[in-house]
């Protein structure tokens, strides 16, 4: 069949040489050579760019000071054979040099032929083997069927050529034009292989289809349908399949569509990540009892006298840990180190908690020797929008600190 591929015609050729790169100038003090005809002309203002009065062509000043530049890229042609769908690859260069016209290379490097069931065949140039650049292609080779289909040949050209011809089982299994983030050649492929995909497509799931393998849509696959059926659109499929996760690990129905198709998605899974946050910490605590157990006397005479001390502005309440346990659930629900790294044993600071309507939002450590903040930090070490105000709050009542500081048990 590859005898019937037509040569490359006159008219694709000048359209894969005028419509991808972009034209370059150079300049000197007094004057302009524009690198694409050779034209040059005076030029004294400092402009970076110009329009040629000799090709027309819109140029830009070039990243460098060199008389010469080569630039390069891949045009592409989509056709179709008997039912095989095509993408051929031409590798064109441009060689530029000051006060010369802008010679232009251009030859095919590749071919993926797509049949009906998906299976890709390569017919491409010999290419270097023993470089990281992929595409070192060997232009007195000649286009054979080659190896396995993978990375050099997996590709998406900068210029496509807007004649296009798809075969007719692409467009039964969905395709309408977009390929949703995927190279060509690995969606017409899987579309036409995978029924999953097709249905994916189909559907509309696009971020779904992109996100997921072959062999990952299976593990999600009886929820995804249940999602389909209810006009459900997985707009985030990350967080998507996390919350199925998580639903399986609470042993959740996830063929019930009030589980699967949440309305407010983020919320949802915020919650149920809350839940397992929960039981992982119980989990925890189990092994750790008896350390805390054993810690929480030497912690109450080391910091009973400040048990109560609480300050409010508003809905944001700073109050005082009053337990180890304390230390360790503030730790866990904030995921940072507050337990681990046992602030419960140091005399010389005080350890609060800022919560607003019961949500913790930030842990604050003050140093009673200088009498300071010496940090406050949200989950996961980030500060809130409340940060401010939380500190504020904190400085506000040092001299509150100070006195609890000096009083008696």
């Amino acid at each position: 069949l590859s005898t019937n591929i037509p040569e490359l015609t006159e008219k694709q050729r000048s359209y894969a040489f005028t419509k991808g790169m972009a034209y370059f100038a150079f300049r000197t003090k007094k004057e302009v050579i524009c690198l694409e005809c050779g034209h040059q002309w005076p030029d004294k203002t400092n402009a970076t760019q110009w329009i040629c009065p000799k090709c027309g062509k819109k140029l830009k000043m070039g990243e460098n000071r060199k008389w010469t530049r080569k630039d390069a890229e891949y045009f592409g042609i989509t056709t179709t054979i008997q039912g095989f769908q095509i993408l051929r690859l031409f590798y064109v260069e441009r060689y530029c040099k000051k006060g010369k016209a802008a010679e232009y290379f251009i030859k095919e490097a590749f071919q993926n032929w797509i049949a009906p069931t998906g299976k890709i065949t390569v017919r491409a140039r010999l290419a270097a083997c023993y470089s990281f650049q992929q595409d070192l292609w060997n232009w007195g080779s000649e286009l054979e069927i080659r190896g396995t289909f993978y990375g050099r040949y997996n590709l998406d050209p900068y210029v496509m050529y807007p004649v296009r011809r798809y075969s007719k089982y692409v467009i039964r299994n969905g395709f309408k034009g977009d390929c949703h983030g995927s190279t060509s050649t690995d969606f017409f492929s899987r579309i036409l292989s995978d029924p999953k995909a097709e249905t994916l497509l189909k559907a509309g799931q696009f971020e779904m289809m992109r996100l997921l393998s072959n062999t990952t849509i299976s593990l999600y696959w009886p929820s995804i349908k249940i999602c389909i059926r209810n006009n459900y659109h997985i707009s985030d499929p990350g967080i998507w399949c996390d919350h199925i996760r998580l639903l399986q690990f609470f042993n959740k129905d996830i063929l019930n569509a009030k589980f699967v198709c949440p309305e407010d998605l983020h919320e949802a899974h915020a919650k149920i990540i809350a839940k397992k946050q929960k039981a992982d910490s119980l989990i925890k605590y189990a092994k750790l009892k008896a350390q805390i157990t054993a810690s929480e006397k030497g912690f109450k005479k080391l910091k009973g006298k400040f048990f109560g001390l609480q300050f409010v502005d508003g809905e944001i309440k700073v109050a005082v840990i009053n337990s180890v346990k304390g230390y360790f659930d503030e730790g866990v629900a904030m995921q940072h180190c507050l337990f681990n790294n046992e602030y419960y044993t140091k005399k010389d600071t005080l350890i609060f908690s800022a919560t607003k309507n019961d949500t913790r939002l930030e842990t604050v450590e003050v140093s009673l020797r200088e009498l300071k903040v010496l940090q406050c930090r949200g989950l996961n070490n980030q500060s809130t929008e409340f940060h401010d105000r939380i500190v504020n709050l904190v400085q506000a009542n040092l001299g509150t600190i100070q006195k609890t500081v000096k009083a008696k048990l």
